[in-house]
């Protein structure tokens, strides 16, 4: 026969279920005593005093058992993985569809689009909606800044002449130098040419000498050649 002497709580999972029981005020931790046996008897008692007897629903071991705040916390583990609709046998039943659908839900993702929603991706770029977008969704980083358009305009400032400035010294006189040595370069070409329109001379002397058929000199004659500007002369 079950007996509860003090009201209890219980929840549980596929494989998991956890006992509930307020121990009285002057129970401690070391006084409290669980106990279940292979065939189900479930006992508990704090300081001597029965809290709850009575046989489980179905087959589970006990696992550990706590106390926190003068609160005991009874952990079993269940032998299959169902839930159970009653803690022990006579006991209150609770609604195991609820606990199905609860399970079902917790299995489904968190955002499901609607049926009529386009697939594909929609790009946004109005900043009304990007603002919208950014308080819903602050961890995003989204476009927000509003490109600035560029202006073009005529210069029409005032206009000044340009001035080249001032040579440095040092080239000045590098300047200088290599115009002089240009200079008397070309004089010296121009004083060592001997041939030209009158403006140079050459000379040309010819001698020779003759002999006659009997071997003797008949005469030695000079002549010399020269030729100028002014014509051919001869001597």
């Amino acid at each position: 026969a079950n007996m509860a002497t003090v009201s209890h709580d219980w929840s549980q999972t596929r494989t998991e279920l956890t006992l509930t029981l307020p121990l009285p005020p002057a129970a401690t931790a070391r006084g409290v005593r669980c106990s279940l046996t292979p065939a189900r008897a479930l006992s508990v008692s704090a300081a001597g005093r029965p809290l709850l007897k009575g046989s489980l629903h179905a087959d589970a071991t006990l696992n550990t058992w706590t106390v926190d705040c003068g609160v005991l916390y009874v952990e079993m583990d269940k032998a299959a993985a169902r839930f159970w609709p009653r803690l022990l046998v006579g006991g209150p039943e609770v609604d195991v569809s609820a606990l199905l659908e609860a399970e079902r839900r917790e299995k489904e993702p968190a955002y499901r689009p609607p049926p009529d929603a386009a697939a594909a991706p929609r790009k946004v770029s109005d900043r009304e909606t990007l603002l919208k977008l950014k308080a819903e969704f602050p961890q995003l980083e989204l476009p927000l800044h509003v490109p600035q358009e560029a202006a073009h305009r005529q210069y029409t400032g005032a206009r000044r002449e340009f001035e080249w400035g001032a040579i440095p010294s040092d080239e000045v006189g590098q300047e200088a130098a290599h115009a002089e040595a240009v200079a008397d370069g070309s004089g010296n070409r121009s004083g060592s040419s001997s041939c030209g329109n009158g403006s140079g001379s050459s000379s040309r002397s010819i001698s020779g000498s003759r002999s006659n058929s009997s071997g003797g000199s008949s005469g030695v004659g000079a002549s010399s050649q020269s030729h100028g500007g002014g014509g051919p002369a001869a001597s």
